[in-house]
């Protein structure tokens, strides 16, 4: 029939546009295990959800956000306000010889906070110095010579203490000195397509394992802003 003809037609971009998605959905899933991941310790950053799995991309006992609310409790106040470079000085500062070079730094923000910072003097956007550098590194713009680097899976409805809550509307950035941090590849993210002839249907299936971890539970490595406003 024309319905199944169709159907048939459209498996190879269907097949293609699977691939990107299911690609997709793995890195998100790696960039919100290293920024939120905080084993079962689900009071500490979420004030009013259920606890994570233990087993899943959120068991590694460190996350930065974890590591800098509760590990180090080493936070500045954003005041409700919209980020500046005053207060990402301060929490610089808070970090003392961690916060020294600013080629070792990175700000890790929430999409509401980077357009908050924006008009700060401060702020020089990657079209200044090369668009490159976002295609290489991810970086959208550096303050003080640090690289500002922006992720949905920095939420915009955080309490005022940096905690997840749905019914608050803050959010949070994370400065973070990088080379005290260790990204390991056992696998990185592979796809399999299995065919599935009785179903006239194929499976895309998807792996990936690594990990994440600090090189010292002592180090001052990160430092959060928090109450951050969202509009």
């Amino acid at each position: 029939t024309g319905d199944y003809d169709l159907s048939m037609e459209a498996m190879i971009p269907m097949m293609d546009m699977a691939r990107t998605e299911l690609t997709a959905a793995l890195t998100s899933s790696w960039d919100s295990a290293i920024i939120n991941a905080q084993g079962t310790n689900d009071s500490n950053l979420d004030a009013a959800l259920g606890p994570k799995d233990a087993n899943g991309i959120y068991a590694s006992p460190y996350g930065l956000r974890y590591y800098g609310l509760v590990t180090k409790a080493n936070t500045t106040a954003g005041g409700a306000a919209d980020l500046s470079s005053d207060v990402v000085q301060s929490a610089r500062v808070s970090m003392g010889k961690f916060g020294a070079k600013a080629t070792d730094l990175r700000l890790i923000m929430s999409p509401e906070a980077y357009l908050g910072l924006l008009g700060d003097d401060d702020v020089v956007t990657v079209d200044k110095y090369g668009a490159a550098a976002t295609i290489v590194t991810g970086e959208l713009g550096k303050i003080f010579g640090i690289p500002i680097l922006v992720t949905d899976t920095i939420s915009a409805t955080l309490d005022t203490s940096g905690k997840e809550h749905a019914s608050q509307t803050t959010t949070c950035a994370i400065l973070a000195n990088v080379t005290r941090w260790r990204v390991g590849v056992k696998r990185n993210i592979e796809l399999r397509v299995v065919p599935a002839p009785a179903h006239d249907s194929m499976f895309i299936y998807g792996f990936a394992r690594h990990a994440f971890s600090t090189m010292g539970t002592t180090d001052n490595s990160v430092a959060i802003v928090v109450n951050l406003a969202t509009s």
